[in-house]
């Protein structure tokens, strides 16, 4: 294969690792192999599941019905709504590929272990409908370009036959975890409305709409939101355990637990656009009219999956002509506008207070978790930061830390990206005080493999040298600890505490000319240093993921700002 050249990431600068490798230049790829081409969607049904599309037979909004509109009589289908998203789109996920590809190339010997356990979340249809069978699912490279019906279930990604399919035994429970759900072999659609109109389902597909309020059970997500993986040492998996990934388990630790405000209750929203209660018919007849017999419910849940990817479904919405997602540019311009609206609204609140003493500046920000997990959460890949400038009156930038370039790397005052975003170059602790620019501080979790050095590799990571996410209100940290969610590397840090923390930033020989604070806690869910580590292993799928990111907007998401006048 061809050598992979990486990223904007031109600097030779000083930072808290003089001696990590220094970014490399900007040049463009090289061509090599032919470039990710996945296949189309087709329409399966197989013994268990089938595909999105013939369930859009009667749940896709129609203009000659009435049913699955809001308050404003707006669509909200739910096959229109969850095609934009990334639980539509986890198979088709460029990230996803690339990482499992590094994964296997890393550990060749394990092909199917590795593939077999990121599949059976990202593909879960196919691997479900192989359980079953007794057969084997098909691996990351036949579910993107084969036709075949399992190859065609993978590609359809978290899809309607497969969450309504979900039974209620251990959810919530660790025996539920890892994609430990179970399936039944009853062909039943769980949904939370009782005496369900039968006929419809059972006639056009075989299966028989069914009350299941554990559809509403935040354990529900957690089978696959729950994702802790053995950590291999040369080559063989250990029975070390390492928490990849734990919302849902992050959520227990917090008081929405207790408060009854469940993960879909946030990402899937029984409320519309303008804040009302949605009543309405759940389907629609497949010649495009109401059916008689379907009188309006409540709840009904808009399918919009709403989080922390803007910029992942930027790259699926760009690069559709290679990924073949099923959503229109339209479809994916609406779900990024949704989810950029709820990083925004409803994630963080910044705070910001600062003193004069003498000719120092003392300025003090703080962050309010107001999501009901860690800020960010799940892939290790995501991280938020504070970016705080000191202007004077003119607007003359004083003092800048934490502000990225267009490229999305952290840069010092002359623009320069700083050493921390490049391969070896060292890793930003969790700051007590902050006194330079080079300083940042950044929430995020950075793994260490079995002999302790810093890793991006997921299979590697043995755990956490540093998990300073911002923790969610209610946190009890005897109740994490027991979890295995605890925080990890903030030392003494008394600001640190269950639903915010303080910043402090002490700046000397500022004061007299000091005239405002600018803060804004911005997020990535992809940074630049992990893409640039993860190059690291040569793959097709690497390589592709590499182009399609390079051409992206990469600016990051703002979660939160505010501005002090010192006046």
């Amino acid at each position: 294969m061809n050598t992979l050249i990486l990223l904007t990431l031109a600097c030779n600068t000083p930072s808290s690792n003089p001696d990590g490798d220094a970014p490399l230049d900007s040049e463009p790829i090289e061509e090599g192999e032919p470039g990710l081409n996945l296949a189309a969607q087709l329409e399966v049904q197989s013994e268990h599941f089938a595909t999105a599309g013939v369930c859009a037979e009667c749940h896709e909004n129609a203009d000659g019905a009435s049913a699955m509109r809001d308050s404003k009589g707006d669509p909200i289908g739910q096959y229109d709504l969850w095609q934009a998203t990334m639980m539509a789109n986890a198979a088709r996920d460029p990230l996803f590929r690339a990482v499992v590809s590094a994964e296997v190339a890393r550990n060749p010997g394990l092909q199917t272990e590795i593939e077999g356990t990121c599949l059976q979340c990202h593909s879960p249809m196919a691997h479900q409908e192989a359980l079953l069978a007794g057969t084997t699912a098909p691996g990351l490279s036949e579910n993107g370009l084969g036709e075949s019906d399992l190859a065609q279930l993978a590609l359809d990604g978290v899809s309607c036959t497969l969450c309504h399919q979900i039974q209620p035994d251990d959810l919530g429970e660790p025996a539920s975890f890892n994609a430990g759900y179970t399936i039944g072999e009853d062909a039943e659609i769980f949904g939370p409305h009782a005496d369900p109109f039968t006929n419809p389902m059972e006639m056009h597909t075989g299966f028989t709409p069914t009350q299941g309020d554990h559809i509403l059970d935040a354990g529900h997500c957690g089978s696959c939101h729950t994702l802790k993986t053995h950590t291999i040492v040369d080559g063989v998996f250990t029975q070390t355990s390492f928490p990849e990934q734990t919302p849902f388990l992050e959520w227990q630790g917090s008081s929405f637990d207790e408060q009854g405000q469940s993960c879909q209750s946030c990402h899937m929203p029984t409320t519309d656009a303008y804040g009302e209660t949605i009543v309405t018919r759940i389907a629609r007849n497949p010649h495009g009219a109401d059916f008689g017999q379907i009188d309006e419910r409540s709840p009904f849940g808009r399918h919009i999956f709403r989080g922390g990817n803007a910029f992942m479904l930027s790259i699926l919405r760009d690069n559709a002509e290679q990924l073949k997602p099923r959503a229109s540019t339209a479809a994916f311009d609406a779900q990024i506008a949704r989810e950029r609206d709820f990083l925004g609204t409803q994630t963080a609140k910044v705070m910001v207070l600062a003193s004069k003493v003498e000719d120092d500046l003392s300025v003090s920000v703080r962050v309010d978790n107001l999501a009901g997990h860690k800020l960010p959460s799940a892939h290790p890949s995501r991280r938020a930061w504070l970016e705080v400038v000191v202007l004077d009156e003119t607007g003359t930038v004083l003092f800048s830390s934490g502000t990225p370039n267009s490229d999305g790397l952290l840069v010092d005052m002359s623009g320069t990206p700083l050493a921390s975003e490049a391969i070896g170059g060292g890793v930003h602790d969790h700051y007590q005080a902050i006194t330079s620019e080079d300083q940042v501080q950044i929430y995020q979790s950075l793994m260490l493999d079995a002999s302790g050095a810093y890793t991006w590799d997921l299979l590697a990571a043995a755990t956490y040298a540093k998990d300073n996410r911002i923790l969610p209100t209610g946190w009890d940290g005897a109740q994490a600890q027991a979890l295995g969610v605890q925080a990890e590397g903030i030392g003494e840090d008394p600001d640190f505490i269950a639903g915010s923390d303080h910043a402090h930033y002490q700046l000397s020989g500022l004061a007299e000319e000091a005239a405002e604070v600018r803060v804004r806690l911005l997020y990535q869910s992809v940074s630049p240093r992990y893409v640039a580590e993860l190059a690291e292993t040569e793959t097709q799928e690497v390589q592709d993921f590499v182009k399609m990111y390079q051409a992206a907007d990469r600016a990051p998401e703002v979660l939160g700002e505010s501005v002090l006048s010192l006046y």
